[in-house]
């Protein structure tokens, strides 16, 4: 299905007066990342939060089977050498503490790029506006290999089992529920299925 990234930095251009309504309805008024026009961008940044939320609610689910409350996962506290972080802190990080998560994405591919032609709703009854039709650039046939390691650093930096219990049931949970990315998920956007590779000391995706 489509994928799009939205690209924050293109402003929002108003089609010309005069023109017809096939070429407003042409006018891409959402676009998506990218870095040549022909291949998607999909930034590690934006991996690593959907990786992070899914962490986060995987620990939340072994909290409540072993009957305990779950825990939110705050990601604005400060390190401190007496700060108890939770295995999601430790793997994705906090203020002052680098995770011990690393991914990579690399191998960016798309079949080609598509301007989709949506119809604006009413925000209040949810009906669709009477002429109010938009396109959003997006790609499609999107692709990309991700590497998640999970460090060994000395000291305080150094994984326990807990961490590596939670790593393992996030790699787990990709390799079979696939992932969530980009912008309108909810509309079947960016659904990419998982197929997976072990590799030593790492596991790696597509």
């Amino acid at each position: 299905g489509p994928f799009i990234s939205i690209d924050a930095s293109r402003g929002r251009k108003r089609p010309a007066q005069g023109i017809g309504r096939a070429e407003k309805e042409q006018a891409a008024q959402l676009a998506a990342q990218s870095l040549d026009g022909k291949t998607p961008l999909i930034p590690g940044s934006a991996v690593a939060g959907v990786l992070r939320a899914r962490a986060a609610w995987i620990m939340a689910l072994e909290e409540l089977r072993g009957g305990d409350e779950p825990k939110a996962d705050d990601r604005d506290v400060t390190y401190a050498a007496d700060l108890k972080m939770t295995p999601v802190q430790r793997l994705f990080g906090v203020s002052g503490f680098r995770g011990l998560l690393r991914l990579s994405v690399r191998e960016v591919s798309a079949k080609a790029a598509w301007d989709v032609t949506s119809v604006k709703l009413d925000r209040f009854s949810g009906a669709p506006i009477d002429g109010g039709l938009f396109a959003t650039n997006t790609f499609i046939g999107t692709r990309f290999t991700l590497t998640l390691t999970l460090a060994s650093r000395s000291g305080i930096g150094e994984a326990t089992a807990e961490d590596r219990a939670l790593f393992d049931l996030l790699v787990a949970s990709v390799k079979e529920d696939g992932l969530m990315l980009g912008h309108g998920t909810g509309k079947g956007f960016g659904w990419f299925k998982a197929t997976s590779s072990a590799q030593s000391g790492a596991e790696g995706g597509k």
